[in-house]
């Protein structure tokens, strides 16, 4: 239920410009009557014989905020962006994944308390179903090692690490597949491994020997403006009892600092 699968439907992976097509599949395996004729082109190059459909990628992640960054990016190329959002916080931007079979939120994020049945019975129930029919690659980044999931499916895998990446596979035996199967993915030419920090970067090159690819958070779906009025102190919000007793502490002594 966990082998890596091989790559054998010819996949191209282009960033979209004026020259360059990013297509789903081998341009041979599609005729005039297929189903994806009429969708919209996402590549200005004449010479493609019918209109290509945009390059999917499905996302399913417990962050929402790696999951906005990435599809904005991906979009912003002429690509189409499945975000099935599997965090908590998936309300606030209406991206919560809805009727998903076998990988819930509470099951998801570890695959416990038996990783491969799950993975086994996600594979059997969507090997020819959405989202992962009509998928062309799958992203990973909180936690990176979601991917597995995703593994069966002869997909494109774009593992972005943007936290540790032994999250989710804290227990050693599995913490040690883990590596294995990365490596095997960063041999894989249809795989792209990266981070989008150099402290990532150098930490997945330390635990691996893998160096992956940096890229940026670009955060380009923010449409804040900072525009401060006065000089306060910006803390992050706080999410454990220590952190949060801490900042007790210091308004306790510094009345005047507010904390939103």
């Amino acid at each position: 239920g966990g082998a890596l699968a091989s790559c054998a439907s010819g996949l191209a992976v282009a960033v979209c410009s004026d020259h360059a097509l990013c297509v789903p599949r081998d341009r041979t395996t599609l005729s005039p009557m297929h189903p994806y004729v009429g969708v919209r082109i996402i590549s200005r190059d004449r010479r493609a014989p019918w209109p290509m459909p945009a390059y999917r990628v499905v996302s399913m992640d417990y962050h929402i905020a790696t999951a906005q960054d990435s599809g904005t990016t991906l979009r912003s190329l002429g690509m189409d962006f499945v975000d099935l959002s599997l965090s908590g916080a998936c309300g606030r931007v209406g991206t919560c994944a809805r009727g998903l079979h076998v990988v819930r939120q509470d099951n998801g994020f570890t695959m416990c308390p038996a990783p491969h049945a799950l993975r086994r019975s996600f594979f059997a129930a969507y090997r020819d179903a959405e989202p992962v029919r009509s998928a062309d690659a799958f992203i990973c980044s909180h936690p990176a090692a979601m991917c597995e999931l995703f593994l069966p499916f002869n997909k494109v895998i774009i593992v972005l690490v943007t936290t540790n990446l032994e999250l989710a596979r804290e227990n050693p035996a599995r913490w040690a597949a883990w590596l294995t199967c990365l490596r095997k993915l960063a041999e894989d030419p249809r795989s792209i491994l990266a981070s989008n920090s150099v402290y990532d970067q150098r930490y997945v090159q330390h635990f691996s020997g893998v160096e992956p690819l940096y890229l940026p958070t670009l955060a380009a779906y923010v449409d804040a403006v900072y525009a401060p009025t006065r000089r306060p102190f910006l803390l992050a919000a706080a999410h454990t009892a220590v952190v949060r007793e801490l900042l007790s502490s210091i308004g306790s002594h510094a009345p005047k600092l507010t904390f939103a």
